[in-house]
């Protein structure tokens, strides 16, 4: 199925109000999940609708719960990151505005969308920013079988002076919506991905999702879900639930300012772009890329013709 960003935005609408979520809410949501596909993320995009309609529990504002002019501690009131993170990112582009640099946490929230996207908002503004989103018991710890970590996602942005520059990892091989997906489609996986509850691999993604994904790069990615692990203590508990569950938000956002007058440090960042650009490429005809320009080509093309989800993914979101 063919859709524009435009079509896309209002099918997530439709289904959000339906299941009594405020219009503005519904934006929200809907916003973030239609710029996965043009990111050329689809995996994280509108397949999730259907966990975030579907969610149990009841539901509150997401609200500050703690602050002070250099932090804050939000509660995320049982709503989807994908309305929590916005909101912890707006208070803290606020107060990093105000005050050169603020921390934000937040719990008591599920699922997180791109983490690239929150991180654009504030270097969009000027601002350095690194985010973290911890879950649970998706991905094994590096020399385990069970799993432990979620998948973890790592974002920094860099604003320059043209685009920012936007790092945005999962530190798992392949995210939740991947297999999802491929279950979907009634196809294998690629091999090294995951391992069934057998420990073993597998390229079956039922059987992984009823065993663990395996971190990226062995112990390096490990380690990396392990630290967002305890930045996400700051927020939710050591270890969210399978699923949807207590996720944990964090973000720290910076002024370049309280180091250098910051047309200075856009005129470094930009140096730099510029060196990378620069470098002779491996392939001929591909040159040498910054981390996020490659979705942002994506997006504008995307926005322009509009992309296609898989008929069984627009048949499921048609019911809701």
């Amino acid at each position: 199925m063919h859709l524009s960003a435009t079509e896309a935005r209002q099918l997530a609408e439709a289904i959000l109000v339906r299941r009594l979520y405020s219009a503005e809410d519904a934006a929200t949501i809907a916003e973030v999940l239609v710029e996965a596909h043009l990111w050329g993320r689809p995996n994280s995009g509108l397949q999730h609708l259907k966990q975030i309609a579907e969610v149990s529990g009841k539901r509150q504002p997401v609200r500050i719960t703690r602050q002070d002019e250099h932090s804050a501690v939000i509660d995320g009131g049982n709503n989807a990151g994908l309305l929590v993170a916005p909101y912890m990112m707006k208070v803290a582009i606020a107060k990093a505005k105000a005050g050169g640099i603020a921390t934000v946490s937040a719990s008591n929230g599920f699922l997180g969308g791109i983490g690239g996207y929150y991180v654009g908002m504030a270097a969009k503004e000027g601002l350095i920013a690194l985010m973290t989103m911890s879950s649970g018991h998706r991905v094994a710890p590096a020399g385990g079988i069970d799993p432990l970590f979620g998948t973890n996602p790592l974002s920094i942005a860099f604003p320059t002076g043209g685009d920012p520059v936007i790092f945005d990892i999962a530190t798992s091989s392949i995210n939740v919506g991947g297999l999802h997906r491929a279950e979907r489609l009634g196809e294998p996986l690629e091999p090294g991905l995951a391992i069934g509850p057998d420990g073993q691999p597998t390229t079956d993604p039922k059987a992984a999702l009823k065993g663990a994904i395996l971190p990226f790069g062995g112990h390096k990615g490990a380690g990396l879900a392990m630290m967002v692990q305890f930045f996400g203590l700051l927020g939710g508990g050591a270890v969210a639930p399978k699923g949807m569950g207590d996720f944990g938000y964090f973000v720290l956002v910076m002024k370049p300012s309280l180091f250098m007058p910051v047309e200075d440090y856009e005129r470094r960042t930009s140096e730099l772009v510029d060196m990378i650009h620069g470098m002779r490429p491996a392939e001929a005809g591909k040159p040498v890329r910054v981390p996020g320009e490659r979705a942002m080509q994506d997006r504008a093309r995307y926005l322009a013709e509009g992309f296609d989800i898989d008929d069984k993914l627009y048949e499921e979101l048609s019911t809701l």
